[in-house]
């Protein structure tokens, strides 16, 4: 004959035990949440007129997380010599990043030729370019929002114009 054993399971009693085993592993879970890493792979120059100049910021996205991770949103800005030049901000649906995988996302940044005027008087007078690519991305991993900073900054040299004058010249008649 079979015996019924009236104990019940720990893991099925309510009480303090039951609630320590459910914290212990959200505790487990998230502690084990890192924030994804972004990096600057290109900058592509889309288009160009009179008016504007419309760059491509190709952004590299590694999720180390055994989760994956959605982009909630991800915008950017470049200045140069401190001065706002363009923003921009993820558009379309943004994809997923899978757990332990990569993605790259492009960003549009949109430069409108007045606002170079200021760079271009800087530039003229300088040997380089300070110029700084700022982005917040925010992702969310099980639920738990990770804003992640990236910051690429630098000087691009400065084209100067050759310091060329003319000397007295003379026109040959024919």
């Amino acid at each position: 004959m079979f015996r019924m054993n009236n104990n019940r399971s720990l893991c099925l009693r309510p009480g303090k035990l039951g609630v320590a085993a459910i914290l212990l592993c959200i505790f487990s879970l998230t502690g084990c949440i890192k924030a994804p890493e972004v990096s600057l792979s290109d900058i592509k120059i889309s288009s160009m007129s009179f008016k504007k100049l419309d760059l491509v910021c190709m952004f590299d996205v590694y999720n180390p997380n055994i989760f994956a991770a959605n982009l909630k949103k991800f915008d950017c800005d470049f200045t140069a010599f401190d001065t706002p030049l363009a923003s921009g901000a993820a558009a379309g649906p943004i994809p997923t990043i899978p757990a332990g995988g990569r993605r790259t996302l492009p960003i549009d940044l949109v430069i409108r030729l007045p606002n170079l005027a200021d760079v271009a008087r800087n530039y003229a007078k300088g040997k380089t370019v300070p110029f700084a690519l700022t982005s917040r991305p925010v992702f969310d991993v099980l639920g738990i929002s990770l804003p992640v900073s990236f910051n690429h900054s630098g000087q691009i040299p400065a084209l100067l114009a050759p310091k060329w004058t003319l000397k007295g010249g003379s026109v040959r008649g024919g």
